[in-house]
């Protein structure tokens, strides 16, 4: 504990910092809750919720150079992040610190190629991929490669053995659900048996959909009546390949998502909610049960309702709240809806409203604008730009910082707000739009963050968590 805390010190004040008492004690708290869980002498999940800005990457670093500088060799860790570029910068970083290059082992399928991916374009890595990853004490992975159905003997495995420990970046999630409105299936299906009226090998699909639609709208009907509660159900499936020539069909008929999504849900325990008119939900455990002695870095954990409705993370860092200050930070609202449909409908308005608001801020600034991907023929990004040129914005424009010139309007879609520091120089941000995620998406999230299909879903917890995702 104490060669990591000096080591991360240094590094945090090689870095221009200067460390309150309290964020001392943060720190010591982190590196020392690393070493109490590679030693044995702490169990389960513990999530530390240290600020952005204040050193949780650096821990990660700190320690394993603590751990090369002392020689062991022996304790093996998996580092879990939400980006492969997080993963490859970290590799750089630890190497750096004075790890050795062949302790680190880095999953991912990408091609390597440093040049594409430092600039910006997606689907190649800046390091390549590793071999041999059982034989090294540090595995970084990412997320999505940790997840359940992947084949994690080269990734929780070190010399046949489970490894020490897991450290998960950013947000736990541990499971994958899924949601289907009934009025929506209802919808689409009605509109499904239009296309196919003529086509005779839609039988046998139309007639399961229609089956299963009217045993899902009868327990929803008895939900509705006083005093009921939730049960698990079990639908009448076909065999595998009949589901997936089901699919087909879907697809070739370019069928909702939702029916697709519906035909993946078929085969599993399944439940109504009565949230949002409806719904059936069910969930399956992605992030796997012996991944259970880890340590979850995430600033967002106390206010993150869907986090921490799975029962096995319990808060640590005691000292890790109210280090950071935010008296500098002025946040301004406009008073207008600002989900993906709304601005999808009114995307010229927000495009407008942030031409008028950029050519008022200080040109020496950076300004990092949100937004959504593009989607349904909706450019989100492309007609931002359209507006700000009109306003007479140069879109090209640098500023300086203490690395040099940087890009100073900078561009990110929802999904990219995670796990990435490198433009913290911005000091403007504006939302183009908030992702807001639908009642039933979240009831299902819940039951299964819980693990529990027949968990309790009251309308007030969805629509805190709902807040809790859009402040996240």
């Amino acid at each position: 504990t104490q060669r990591a805390y000096r080591i991360f010190v240094q590094r945090l004040e090689s870095f221009g910092n200067r460390l309150s008492e309290r964020h001392h004690e943060a720190l010591h708290e982190i590196v020392g809750t690393f070493a109490m869980k590679v030693a044995g002498h702490m169990q389960g999940r513990r999530a530390i919720a240290l600020a952005t800005g204040l050193g949780k990457t650096q821990s990660i670093v700190a320690f394993c150079a603590a751990l090369a500088q002392l020689g062991r060799e022996d304790v093996s860790l998996m580092i879990a992040a939400h980006k492969i570029d997080a993963l490859c910068d970290l590799k750089r970083e630890m190497v750096q610190a004075g790890v050795p290059a062949e302790w680190i082992g880095l999953v991912h399928s990408y091609p390597h190629d440093a040049a594409k991916a430092t600039a910006g374009i997606p689907g190649f890595a800046s390091e390549p991929a590793t071999t041999g990853n059982e034989t090294r004490p540090i595995l970084l992975a990412t997320h999505q490669g940790v997840k359940a159905g992947r084949d994690l003997s080269e990734r929780n495995v070190f010399k046949g053995r489970q490894r020490d420990l897991t450290i998960w970046d950013e947000s736990l999630i541990v499971a994958h659900a899924w949601a289907v409105a009934l009025r929506k299936m209802r919808a689409d299906l009605a509109g499904l048996r239009i296309l196919t009226e003529a086509d005779r090998s839609a039988a046998d699909c139309l007639d399961f959909l229609g089956t299963a639609a009217q045993s899902l709208e009868a327990e929803f009907a008895r939900l509705e009546q006083p005093g009921q509660e939730a049960r698990e159900l079990r639908l009448d499936t076909p065999d595998e390949p009949a589901l997936s020539a089901f699919a087909a069909l879907l697809r070739r008929y370019k069928a909702s998502p939702e029916l697709l999504d519906f035909l993946e849900m078929a085969g599993q325990p399944l439940r109504i909610v009565t949230t949002e008119g409806g719904g059936v939900v069910c969930y399956r455990v992605s992030v796997p049960a012996e991944l259970e002695n880890g340590v979850v870095l995430d600033a967002s954990f106390p206010i993150l309702g869907l986090e921490q409705a799975e029962p096995s993370i319990k808060r640590g860092g005691r000292w890790c709240d109210n280090i950071k200050q935010w008296d500098r930070v002025t946040v301004h609202q406009l008073r207008h809806s600002a989900g993906r449909w709304t601005t999808k409908r009114d995307v010229k308005l927000f495009a407008a409203e942030v031409a008028e608001l950029v050519p008022q801020l200080p040109a020496d600034e950076g300004v990092l604008i949100f937004t959504f991907l593009d989607r349904d023929g909706v450019k989100y990004r492309q007609t931002i730009e359209r507006a700000l040129r009109a306003a007479g914005v140069d879109l090209g424009a640098m500023v300086e910082t203490v690395d040099g010139p940087k890009p100073r309007i900078v561009f990110r879609t929802w999904g990219q707000e995670t796990a990435c520091s490198r433009h913290a120089y911005c000091s403007r941000v504006t939302f183009a739009g908030v992702l807001h995620r639908g009642e039933l998406d979240i009831a299902a999230h819940l039951v299964g963050q819980a693990g529990d299909l027949l968990r309790a879903v009251q309308a007030k917890e969805v629509r805190e968590v709902i807040r809790s995702e859009v402040a996240h």
